[in-house]
């Protein structure tokens, strides 16, 4: 059957819809969004900066896009940052005049994590150069000083701010992670300072060496550049076999755990999988000497590990190239004509990855309620030569797989030494208590005595408590703070002074008659007491805590 032709009208309808429907199919196309890529921008002129924008801690990969709801508009060493603007196509930019490499963009903003090493007192300059000119924006940053309360059983995050008397936060603000099922041990940040590592002792376990109980580590990742305060992203276990008593972090992120009868390294690379590796049950002292190694270090590129024994004052050398296979290659007596434990701290020299420092004298982190009886032996007019301590810093250089002993300079005699570290100005930093207070007899006497005696001995003890700057050049010491109270674990901030962990004593009625306080001592603003103690924790052995910083 023949079909009429269109009508014009039909035909214009038909042609109407194509158009449409075409006009629909183009307006669904669109660009993909933008996602993270390592291709340079290309630049159409001056670069200009309109802000900056930080996006958190947690890893960008390529082909991602940028996470939400992480700014806060604090900026944070190992924090990620977008620099916006137009005709920003560059390899690498400088914040205060250090370059800092890019590889990786979003759209046509730079992306790069902050690096370490910057001032938390100071403003920032990011400058970005092509050959159409220059950019400049400034901004603060803002860093964590992270601290253990052991016996408190919490952990707690401070922030660094310029504007605050001496650049530290009042002590409102200042964080608590509290600790119920486990006790707060160690804390340490991470090598690119995005996150902060809290090791708690989780459980006792049994014997892995005879007659010594090992224990269950919980190893708690925590990322700092989260918004608003460090959100906890991962814990993980592990097992180590004996008492855990110190930590460090190697430059390949391996976890190093010093146990007072074994080493265990762990895998911290990805902070939300750390993963244990090896371990390595440390040689026992011959006859009945006691054991215990105190502290370890890594030299040489981290193929080393110098790990210290204080009652036979030894440093074993172990060969760490392989992590999976441990093996002890040298061992130094540091002071063989000792027959007491004389040997406290172990420190890298930042100049030179073949060389560290030996803290020496009377350990006092182990005396515990013997205190009194050891300082008396120790000092006493007659001892005998191999019990008389030595006070002073011994420095060890690595040469053809051995040892070799190198210069020394002295600590101040009668004083007790816990832990020392390089600071800023490349002096030996040693936290230390004069033990002259245990010259005070407080059992002498009647109460109102009783009573004089606390008085003057609290108005004499703004000294006792000390941090002492050493040259390891030419042996020149200064105090850089002092107090009344025990000064621990510490670390250098910059531009600030030292940090460190402490016992703050008050006045008390009842023996020992001194009232002690968990604090937190800070160079450039004084002391803190935070939790008041049982009187008896003036004794050691201290349950301080430790403290790190966000460099």
């Amino acid at each position: 059957m023949h079909k009429p032709p269109l009508t014009t009208a039909r035909t214009f309808f038909l042609s109407l819809t194509v158009l449409i429907l075409a006009a629909c199919n183009t307006q669904s196309v669109k660009e993909p969004p933008p996602v993270v890529s390592g291709v340079i921008p290309v630049n159409n002129g001056a670069p200009s900066i309109s802000g900056l924008k930080d996006l958190g801690g947690l890893d960008i990969g390529l082909g991602e896009v940028l996470p939400k709801l992480m700014s806060d508009e604090r900026f944070s060493p190992g924090e990620w940052l977008l620099v916006q603007g137009k005709n920003l196509g560059v390899s690498s930019l400088s914040i205060d005049g250090v370059t800092v490499p890019i590889d990786r963009y979003f759209g046509n903003y730079p992306l790069l994590r902050i690096p370490t090493g910057l001032s938390p007192l100071k403003q920032h300059t990011l400058t970005l150069t092509h050959a159409a000119g220059s950019a400049s924006a400034n901004f603060d940053s803002s860093h964590y000083i992270v601290t253990t309360d052991t016996d408190g059983k919490k952990s707690y995050f401070i922030r660094t701010n310029a504007k605050d008397r001496g650049g530290i936060e009042k002590e409102k603000k200042w964080i608590e992670e509290p600790s119920e099922d486990a006790i707060p041990m160690f804390n340490l940040i991470s090598n690119d300072s995005a996150f902060s590592y809290i090791i708690n002792i989780k459980k006792r376990s049994g014997e892995v060496i005879e007659g010594v109980h090992g224990y269950r580590l919980e190893i708690n990742s925590y990322h700092l550049a989260a918004p608003e305060a460090p959100q906890k992203v991962a814990t993980t276990y592990v097992d180590i076999a004996s008492t855990p008593v110190q930590v460090t972090l190697g430059d390949d992120n391996t976890l190093l755990v010093v146990g007072k009868r074994d080493i265990t390294l762990v895998d911290v690379t990805d902070p939300l999988k750390p993963a244990g590796i090896s371990s390595l049950i440390l040689p026992e002292n011959e006859g009945k000497q006691k054991t215990a190694y105190v502290d370890a270090i890594f030299l040489d590129d981290g193929k080393q590990i110098a790990v210290l024994e204080t009652y036979n004052n030894t440093v074993s050398l172990i060969d760490a190239s392989d992590r999976h296979n441990l093996n002890i290659t040298d061992t130094f007596n540091i002071l063989p004509e000792k027959s007491i434990a004389l040997s406290v701290d172990l420190e890298p020299d930042p100049n030179d990855n073949k060389r560290f420092w030996a803290l020496l004298g009377p350990n006092y982190r182990l005396a515990g309620s013997r205190l009194v009886d050891t300082y008396k032996k120790i000092f006493k007019k007659n001892v005998e030569e191999s019990r008389r301590a030595v006070n002073r810093v011994q420095s060890f250089t690595l040469a053809s797989g051995k040892l070799i002993l190198g210069n020394s300079v002295a600590t101040p005699e009668h004083y007790a030494t816990y832990f020392a570290v390089f600071g800023e100005d490349g002096r030996i930093y040693v936290s230390a208590t004069k033990m002259d207070f245990l010259n005070f007899n407080f059992k002498k006497g009647g109460r109102l005595n009783v009573i004089k005696m606390v008085k003057n001995f609290l108005s004499t003890s703004v000294s006792f408590g000390r941090i002492v700057a050493i040259d390891p050049n030419t042996g020149d010491t200064e105090t850089i703070s002092s107090g009344g109270g025990i000064f621990y674990h510490l670390v250098d901030v910059p531009d600030i002074g030292p940090v460190f962990s402490l016992l703050k004593f008050g006045p008390s009625f009842s023996f020992p008659y001194l009232t002690p306080s968990w604090g937190l001592g800070v160079k450039s603003t004084g002391t803190y007491a935070m939790r008041k103690m049982n009187r008896y924790a003036v004794f050691p052995p201290y349950s301080i805590g430790y403290v790190d910083f966000q460099y």
